[in-house]
């Protein structure tokens, strides 16, 4: 449910470790410390926070992953793709028929909430995340019906992963087999 006064953001994204790994790096020498990257443990544990993505983004990782002004503030959350077969459990590694899931980068939070800093810090903070992950991954490469799906971008290192194992793609609001990648360069 929309809460009045709210923002919100997503972004529809094709990466793999190498990508998010990169985008992270990128992400945590632009902000130089002013925010950070945490999981939240399962069993009431508290969060674990590192300065970069590639710390807390293990192999085949699944799960969310989130970012936050050091001084608080709304949250940003990664939550990264991965490998599937029939749309059953997580795979380790491509095989044929298998797809990869999408990426997304979201964010929700309502300005009228937040203290004067957050209202100020937090879209400098989405400003720079989005600056980060648009230098390591490209727009129009991911096509549906032939036409360029809409914002979806995709990273380098996933590119060429998917061509190389021959994955499908897949997004989590569109099963259809009907995503495609755009013509190498």
């Amino acid at each position: 449910m929309r809460i009045p006064g709210q923002t919100s953001g997503r972004q529809l994204l094709w990466m793999i470790r190498e990508d998010a790994v990169a985008f992270g790096d990128d992400f945590a020498d632009t902000i130089k410390g002013a925010a950070h990257w945490y999981t939240i443990p399962g069993g009431g544990a508290p969060p674990v926070f590192h300065e970069r993505l590639g710390a807390i983004l293990p192999e085949g990782a699944w799960g969310a992953y989130r970012v936050r002004l050091k001084s608080g503030g709304p949250i940003l959350q990664y939550s990264p793709g991965r490998i599937f077969r029939d749309y059953g459990k997580p795979i380790a590694a491509p095989e044929s028929g298998a797809f990869l899931m999408s990426s997304e980068l979201a964010w929700v939070w309502v300005p009228e909430e937040e203290d004067d800093l957050h209202r100020e810090a937090f879209p400098a903070l989405v400003k720079s995340v989005k600056a980060a992950l648009f230098r390591h991954t490209s727009p129009g490469r991911v096509l549906r019906q032939g036409k360029p799906y809409r914002s979806a971008r995709i990273g380098k290192h996933a590119e060429d992963f998917i061509r190389k194992h021959a994955l499908q793609l897949r997004d989590q609001a569109w099963m259809g087999t009907d995503i495609v990648l755009a013509a190498p360069r």
